[in-house]
């Protein structure tokens, strides 16, 4: 082989793996993910749309204001140019806020699951 010398022990090798690798998804014609077409496919045909996390009635209202929060914070810390997630950029405060919301969620999806047999 001839590639140049390394010295990398298994620590140092899986962390370069993780920040140089991405996996990649078979893609069709149109160039959509097959995998997440199939996903979406079987979403359309089982809840016909969207998968709504209804709780008490609220037609998903609850979840959707959680994600929207979460997008809102999320939004400021994404790298202009690939839109990656700059998570070592966020403060701590907004990391604890991420994580408040990320449990609220949480329970929102459970209990909605316990109201919907669809969803189980």
């Amino acid at each position: 082989m001839n590639g140049e010398d390394n010295s990398f022990d298994i620590k140092t090798l899986n962390k370069w793996d993780r920040f140089n690798s991405k996996y990649q998804f078979k893609r069709d014609e149109e160039g959509k993910t097959i995998l997440f077409k199939h996903i979406d496919d079987i979403i359309h045909n089982e809840f016909g749309g969207d998968i709504v996390y209804d709780v008490d009635g609220d037609g998903g209202a609850q979840y959707e204001s959680l994600k929207k929060q979460l997008n809102e914070l999320y939004s400021s810390y994404r790298d202009r140019n690939t839109g990656d997630l700059l998570y070592n950029m966020i403060p701590r405060n907004i990391k604890s806020k991420i994580k408040e919301i990320n449990k609220e969620l949480g329970k929102v999806k459970r209990k909605a699951i316990a109201q919907d047999k669809r969803l189980r």
